[in-house]
This record gives structure tokens, C-alpha cells and sequence, in this order.
């Protein structure tokens, strides 16, 4: 039984794989939930990605005595990483190229994750991390315009509706700007990125990828569990290739 772990600044996820059983995927998991989920699996092999640096102490706290991994730089993978500085790169955007890998292997794929900041990283059909692209986020770009200007509001928005592209009071004005200046952002990267490599796969992922899905113009797909499905990728490479 093998459990992938991404744990972020306030929650964790997980992905939970028993013999014979399709993964389970369990989100928004405090860390004493951590501790509980791991205590009842007994998991053999974890995997994890780590914003804070604490996962290696909370793991060790729930009692785990098997194989434990840290998806890093110098991790043996399956993608060749061309990224200039690896040591800089954050390993949630390298676990999100495995995913992608996984999902749509000898296969082009643009990773584009959705979150805080938006990143779009590139997968090559020859297994290679290219690296890609870092960009602000929707509620980034919201606040920021409140922050840098003397009378523009704070607002915080889920969403869950597309803003009207002309907006006729300050409020929709700003969110017209966030939203389909982002989304104009998207396709064009996703137009510039086919001037170089033709057609590809085109995955989001992140808080905010369900927004963009119906705004893209070319077809894409949307896996919320792509950094978890990367770092699964990486343990079974380690599994099959070195003796544990």
C-alpha cells in the first residue's frame, strides 16, 4: 500500500493506493488528520512534496517505520529536467509535469496550474521538462490593483460566474480586467506555445481551473489531482528501479 502526499501552508492532500482498488484522493486534511489517515493505512512506501519543510517530523509522528521519499531535484524521475536552476524549481510544478507525463505519455502537454500564482510548464513527447512560465493569479492580480492605487477596492471573488467584459461599475471593471486579461493571457501563451511545437495536450490544474476551462479556445482537460498522479509517477519509478 503506497501513499502520495502533497502538503501545502495550511492543508495536505493525498493519494491512497491499496492492491487492487482505483486510487482514493482525500483533500483539505489538517495535518492531526495526516497523522490518523496514516496510522490507519500502515502504508510501505510514502511519497511527498513539501512547501513547509515539516512533512518528514509529522510523518515521523504518526509512527510510520516504512519507505519514505522526497520528491526533489535529485530525486531520480522519468522526465529528463532541463529547468537551468532545478534547486529553485518548485516541486509541485515538477510534480505536475509527471502527472502530466503520466497521463499522456510520448505525448506534448502544457501543464497550467491554476493557482495563487499561474504557472504554465511544458512536458515534451521525449519525456523532457522544458519549464514554462510564471504569472499572477486572478486573486493576485485583484489585489495587487488595490494595493499599488490610491482608491481601488479589495475584492475577493470566487468566480463562479465569467465577468462581463466591459464593466460598467468600478467593482466589475476590476474583475473584467483579472479574469479576461487572464484569460487572453492563457490563450495567447497556449498560441505562442504552438508557433514552436504544433499541436499538444493542454491539462489545468489548480484552485482556479474549473474558471478557465470553458475559456480557452482549443480543447483541454482539467485533472485536479495532477501533482498527486506526479508524484505517484515518481514513486513507482524509484520502486521498479532501485531496491528499497
Amino acid at each position: 500500500m503506497n501513499l502520495c502526499l502533497d502538503l501545502g501552508n495550511t492543508f495536505g492532500k493525498v493519494r491512497i493506493d491499496e492492491p487492487g482498488k482505483p486510487p482514493v484522493y482525500q483533500r483539505q486534511l489538517s495535518d492531526e488528520a495526516l497523522r490518523l489517515l496514516i496510522r490507519h493505512y500502515h502504508p510501505e512506501n510514502i511519497i511527498y512534496c513539501d512547501v513547509r519543510g515539516t512533512a518528514a517530523e509529522l510523518i515521523a509522528s504518526a509512527g510510520f517505520r516504512g519507505h519514505l521519499l522526497r520528491l526533489t531535484h535529485e530525486l531520480p524521475i522519468p522526465l529528463k529536467n532541463c529547468y537551468q536552476t532545478p534547486q529553485t524549481l518548485g516541486m509541485d510544478r515538477l510534480a505536475a509535469a509527471l502527472g502530466a507525463w503520466a497521463q499522456f505519455p510520448r505525448q506534448h502537454t502544457l501543464v497550467i496550474d491554476a493557482g495563487t500564482c499561474i504557472t504554465y510548464d511544458f512536458v515534451t513527447a521525449a519525456a523532457e521538462f522544458m519549464g514554462g512560465i510564471i504569472a499572477p493569479g486572478l486573486q493576485m492580480r485583484l489585489k495587487a490593483m488595490h494595493t499599488f492605487t490610491a482608491r481601488l477596492p479589495l475584492i475577493t471573488c470566487d468566480f463562479s460566474e465569467k465577468p462581463p467584459l466591459i464593466g460598467q461599475n468600478t467593482t466589475d471593471a476590476m474583475l473584467s480586467g483579472a479574469f479576461n486579461g487572464l484569460a487572453a493571457e492563457i490563450n495567447g501563451i497556449i498560441s505562442h506555445y504552438q508557433t514552436i511545437f504544433g499541436r499538444f495536450n493542454i491539462l489545468l490544474t489548480g484552485g482556479d481551473a474549473l474558471f478557465f476551462d470553458k475559456s480557452i479556445k482549443e480543447a483541454n482537460f482539467v485533472n485536479e489531482n495532477v501533482v498527486l498522479d506526479g508524484l505517484k509517477a515518481a514513486l513507482d519509478f524509484n520502486l521498479v528501479n532501485f531496491k528499497f
